[in-house]
């Protein structure tokens, strides 16, 4: 979340950034192009009804210009439905709606269909969308995609750092929701030929506490926690707060590394899932020292203090900002600084 492992796992790791990744909009499930298209108001349940139609309509005609190549028209029309991983054009979807509109009447049934167009136009012209929307031509990249993610082949680099610092606050849930779930179905899909841990920085920012959170990355997440290690997929979730994760999808984690925690509350979360017999062992938990934590769960015979190796400077993650002390000591910034800075700002990150 705050581009902190871009120097950790020197060699081993796949650096991924918007700036030179590109998750394409069709890869997204109905919820999320719901959440990516959609205005929260009075309007939303006709624009998710009509968007519905559209994207069927747009992967259907997408399917039936490649359908020669594939397999019979006929086939991939009957098999096709709006949450059918395969590529369709946002062109066919303004289409399919400007169609609509030809057909209607009255101003105010109309409403829902000019504000659905006019809400993936603006996201098209978007450079910080460009990640997702940006593409000039629409083609089959899934299996790059999920290559390149997911490291297959690992080619000597079996660890994938995905960088969502500069990641649009509006669309955040939707990317981690996105890359959690095609995580799931490829463990599924593939029978778990493919073994990963998916780890979670930052956790309590998208599985929050409450029914506030984004609902299809909570749903993720859980399923992923409570199914997938029936298909060699795990998940870990990190955070300083563990009384602001999402108690159900905590509930079903089976193994707890407790670092220092001087949060009563936060230590109660981690005294709920512990043997009655051992709770004392957690009152040490404000006085642990840096790289000792408590172990507890499914992966140890029980509870156990630990302290780990440390790794060298140059293998931990680390602030690549200026960092609080030294900002204030040396602040000073010119210009044509600042202007680098607002060009970045603007294309969301790339230069």
């Amino acid at each position: 979340m705050h581009n902190e492992y871009s120097t950790a796992f020197e060699g081993l790791v796949e650096h991924i950034n918007l700036g030179n990744f590109s998750l394409p909009f069709w890869l997204l499930n109905f919820a999320e192009l719901c959440a990516a298209l959609t205005n929260k108001d009075a309007h939303h349940d006709a624009e998710v009804e009509i968007l519905g139609e559209a994207v069927v309509a747009a992967k259907k005609r997408y399917a039936q210009t490649t359908a020669g190549r594939v397999r019979k028209t006929a086939e991939v029309q009957r098999t096709i439905t709006v949450d059918t991983p395969i590529p369709f054009r946002l062109s066919d979807v303004t289409a399919y709606i400007d169609d609509e509109l030809g057909k209607l009447d009255r101003t105010r049934l109309a409403l829902p269909y000019r504000r659905l167009k006019t809400q993936i136009e603006s996201l098209v012209s978007d450079q910080r969308y460009n990640f997702m929307f940006g593409s000039l031509t629409v083609r089959d990249t899934m299996t790059e995609v999920l290559s390149r993610l997911f490291r297959i082949p690992n080619e000597g680099r079996p660890i994938t750092v995905v960088d969502l610092s500069t990641a649009p606050a509006e669309i955040l849930d939707v990317i981690i929701s996105v890359i959690s779930r095609l995580a799931f179905d490829l463990a599924v899909w593939s029978n778990g030929a493919v073994p990963m841990l998916l780890v979670c920085e930052e956790a309590h920012r998208y599985a929050p506490s409450g029914d506030a959170s984004f609902a299809p990355t909570r749903q993720a997440l859980s399923r992923i926690a409570k199914e997938g290690r029936k298909y060699s997929l795990s998940l870990a979730l990190v955070t300083q707060r563990p009384s602001e994760l999402d108690a159900t999808i905590l509930s079903q984690c089976g193994t707890a590394i407790a670092l220092r925690l001087s949060s009563e509350r936060d230590q109660e979360v981690i005294r709920a899932n512990t043997y009655e017999g051992m709770i004392d062992m957690l009152d040490f938990l404000a006085l642990l020292g840096d790289r000792e934590a408590i172990v507890l769960g499914q992966g140890v015979s029980m509870p156990m203090r630990i302290k780990f190796d440390a790794l060298g400077r140059g293998n931990v993650p680390k602030n690549m900002n200026a960092g609080f002390s030294k900002a204030w000591k040396t602040q000073k910034l010119e210009r044509y600084a600042l202007d680098a800075i607002v060009t970045r700002w603007r294309n969301g990150g790339n230069e």
